[in-house]
């Protein structure tokens, strides 16, 4: 699916909303993530994708892993980088959590890092159902959860 010039002013007006701020502008990526997921659920078949699909939902047609929800995420964060929206944060690689030898699941995240602190924020598309706003935290946090 090609991203069209109104899918592009979209996105910038949802951006606007976060001009003041580092944290002004991670609620409005949340946000942007929402409208992404809309906007795009529909064409990808993913419309009524479940909150933390897991491995009972590994053949569900609709439905991805934190892998795949960490590749979207990180794609829409380069877009908004490319269309110059990002005013206080770069796109970082994917993080992961969990090894299972350590009692914990594995789990995937897209990362934003503020440009002034360093703070690295993970921006986490599978822990919330669909077209909700996505969930971000500081990385620190979010690497202790289960």
């Amino acid at each position: 699916m090609v991203l069209t010039a109104n899918d592009h002013a979209k996105l910038a007006q949802i951006l606007a909303a976060g001009k003041s701020s580092p944290e002004a502008e991670r609620t409005a990526v949340g946000a942007a993530g929402a409208w992404f997921d809309r906007r795009v659920g529909p064409v990808a078949g993913t419309a009524n994708h479940v909150v933390r699909a897991g491995a009972e939902h590994m053949f569900d047609t609709g439905q991805f892993d934190c892998i795949d929800s960490s590749r979207n995420t990180t794609s829409l964060l380069l877009v908004l980088d490319q269309l110059k929206l990002l005013r206080y944060h770069d796109v970082d690689v994917p993080v992961a959590r969990g090894f299972l030898i350590d009692g914990r699941y594995p789990h995937v995240t897209a990362v934003l890092v503020e440009k002034a602190s360093g703070t690295r924020w993970a921006v986490d598309s599978w822990t919330v159902g669909y077209g909700q706003d996505l969930e971000i935290m500081p990385l620190e946090r979010w690497k202790t959860l289960d």
